[in-house]
């Protein structure tokens, strides 16, 4: 076993530090979001693309990313929406192999384009032969969705995808900025020493001037 580099103390100090950022990361406010997106409630799909925007390499992380990937592809997606989640999957796929890669398959052919297809196979040039293989995958999945929806086009003329609910976001929902949500100005974060706070903001690439989230002294 190897040995603790941490003497007890500090290590209980950190196991419970990182305790409570998880619990501000995968916050009540959170799973709301997630069922809310299950649910086809058109409000959820921004925090839920915003989640994966920010790409978090942390705790769990890669089974919520799976979880939203799953729930938005079955969805009717803006272009705006769109657009973003093709830059995040370009991004992805970039970085190199991921658990949620089969996931991020799937949601790539649900949100197929021409200027997308062409993106992939930029990307495909320029990548490594390992990296490139996991690339063209992807490209392909994307050209055979946009074969069969031109097909499914002209035979019913309308898509097949799910109708969504435009039901309001619940009041807890209703404050959370774009890249903020996932802290959701809780009293849970708020309660977090400004070392705390810092170490959560880390794990999402955010700055704090970006959120609008004051310092606990």
């Amino acid at each position: 076993m190897a040995q603790r580099d941490l003497s007890d103390a500090a290590y209980h100090v950190a196991s419970e530090r990182f305790r409570r950022a998880i619990a501000a990361l995968y916050s009540p406010e959170w799973f709301e979001v997630e069922h809310a997106l299950r649910d086809r409630q058109s409000w959820a799909i921004e925090p839920a693309v915003a989640f994966l925007e920010t790409d978090l390499w942390c705790f769990r992380s890669g089974y919520a990313k799976e979880r939203l990937m799953r729930w938005l592809a079955r969805l009717d997606l803006s272009s705006d929406a769109q657009a973003r989640l093709h830059r995040w999957i370009l991004d992805a796929l970039a970085k190199g192999p991921r658990r949620e890669y089969r996931r991020m398959v799937i949601l790539a052919r649900s949100v197929a384009t021409a200027d997308f297809a062409r993106s992939l196979e930029e990307l495909a040039g320029r990548s490594t032969p390992t990296a490139r293989s996991s690339v063209l995958r992807v490209a392909d999945a994307v050209a055979t969705a946009q074969a069969h929806r031109a097909e499914r086009l002209g035979n019913s003329g309308a898509p097949d995808r799910r109708t969504l609910s435009n039901d309001p976001a619940p009041a807890s929902q209703a404050t959370i900025a774009p890249l903020a949500w996932v802290l959701s100005m809780r009293e849970d974060f708020g309660s977090l020493d400004i070392n705390e706070q810092d170490a959560v903001l880390r794990m999402l690439n955010i700055e704090r001037v970006d959120l609008d989230v004051p310092a606990t002294p």
